[in-house]
């Protein structure tokens, strides 16, 4: 039996489909959540290994994880020329609406790497937090 569970589809969200990849403890509802922002292009394929790993072993220990293919790369909706700065903190903010909405969670973390977080770091003056 694993420590924790997993669902990976897409959700409607703006400005278009989402691949989303979430791990949560299986035995107890998590009560606080980490959502993993990834890099951009090419490092991006370099750390999904890693960030993979990083979410089982958050999960494991308790969190909700959140590990979303933003707008235009990945399995997202969306060409790379799409790629926007704002399409992403449409669908940051998107991913915390739904940890608050479908799974009660108000307490989350970001955790970005490289260019993620800067993309952390905007969303996060910009919603004021």
């Amino acid at each position: 039996m694993s420590a924790f569970e997993l669902n990976a589809s897409f959700f409607d969200s703006p400005p278009g489909r989402m691949f989303l990849i979430q791990r949560w403890p299986s035995a107890f509802k998590a009560r606080s959540a980490v959502l993993l922002i990834p890099p951009f292009a090419e490092e991006m394929n370099r750390s999904r290994r890693m960030l993979t790993l990083l979410s089982a072993a958050l999960a494991g220990q308790g969190f909700h994880v959140m590990l979303p293919d933003l707008h235009g790369t990945g399995d997202s909706a969306g060409d790379f020329s799409d790629a926007s700065w704002d399409a992403w903190l449409d669908q940051l903010g998107y991913c915390v609406e739904t940890l608050h909405s479908d799974y009660g969670i108000s307490d989350y973390a970001l955790l970005g790497l490289r260019s993620g977080a800067l993309l952390a770091s905007d969303y996060l003056q910009r919603a004021q937090i």
